[in-house]
């Protein structure tokens, strides 16, 4: 592999990276396959690690990423790793919650739903408990006035 074609594989954050043709020449025009850019998923990438259930216990329950941990090992092992370097977190969450390439179909909704909660824990816990306990008033039923 030649110097620039290995350069040209290099990922930068904000930077649009250009798409190989089959012929190797870069083409604009066309959806980057990203799968081949990304580094290689090893066993560890799987699964979630032992250092990631460690932090899910550091998290209360209403924030757990539930379904991200599950659907996403990946990102969730990256995410753990990072949990107590605020300016990681915060780079990490924007990407993950962000289409910088513009051709990402995202996450599902309730994944994003996850991501954005877990966020706000992780920026204002105090007014992420008081949405929590916002919405759990609101799902709970009424009682109207019952008669025995």
């Amino acid at each position: 592999m030649g110097i620039v074609r290995f350069f040209k594989r290099l990922a930068f954050p904000g930077t649009l990276l250009v798409a190989q043709s089959s012929e190797g020449t870069a083409s604009g025009l066309g959806p980057t396959d990203w799968s081949v850019l990304r580094a290689p998923l090893t066993d560890a990438d799987r699964v979630l690690l032992s250092e990631t259930h460690v932090w899910l216990r550091s998290v209360p329950r209403a924030f757990h990423p539930r379904q991200f941990c599950l659907q996403f090992p990946r990102a969730a092992n990256r995410l753990a790793k990072a949990w107590h370097d605020p300016v990681q977190v915060d780079r990490l969450l924007t990407d993950l919650l962000s289409d910088h390439r513009g051709d990402r179909t995202g996450f599902p909704p309730r994944i994003v739903d996850e991501l954005k909660l877990l966020r706000q824990y992780h920026e204002h816990p105090r007014e992420a408990w008081q949405y929590v306990l916002t919405v759990a008033k609101r799902a709970q039923p009424t009682r109207t006035g019952t008669t025995a």
